[in-house]
């Protein structure tokens, strides 16, 4: 059962992007990722042993995945003092635009590529927890790209 935070968060004029038709990374955006995590049967395989916040930041914006064998059971959106993450993604929104782009360019197409080859990109946190996920991780990754193509 999913937490009273993944059901409310902040509003839609959060909006992040919406250049060339990609949907804005919002808090409805989110539940929509966490709702397609949950309902993977791929993620219900490689996902039993991820229990792991995960933060993501898109440009100025915020948001956390809490994962507890392999499914969302909450989203939160901000900043909080007392919000411990286990590790997480950082960059501009330009770089997050060609990610969730159809096809996204070279080195674009996945985190492990941006990690070793795009400045503006940023792993934080356990990474050894992250690779101790990879594979859990990188479908998460993947439904997220899906679900942040253009509409």
């Amino acid at each position: 059962m999913l937490s009273a935070a993944y059901a409310g968060g902040m509003q839609s004029s959060e909006s992040l992007s919406n250049a060339g038709g990609l949907p804005p990374r919002d808090a409805a955006w989110f539940r929509q990722v966490a709702q397609c995590i949950n309902d993977d049967p791929e993620m219900d395989l490689v996902g039993q042993h991820l229990n792991a916040t995960v933060a993501f930041a898109f440009g100025a914006q915020r948001h956390h995945l809490v994962l507890q064998h392999g499914k969302v059971v909450d989203v939160r959106h901000g900043k909080k003092l007392d919000w411990r993450v286990d590790f997480g993604f950082r960059a501009p929104d330009a770089v997050w635009d060609k990610f969730f782009s159809r096809p996204a360019p070279p080195l674009y197409n996945s985190v492990f590529a941006m990690a070793m080859r795009v400045d503006e990109f940023e792993m934080e946190g356990d990474t050894l927890l992250f690779a101790q996920n990879a594979r859990s991780m990188t479908r998460l990754l993947e439904l997220m790209q899906i679900q942040g193509q253009p509409q």
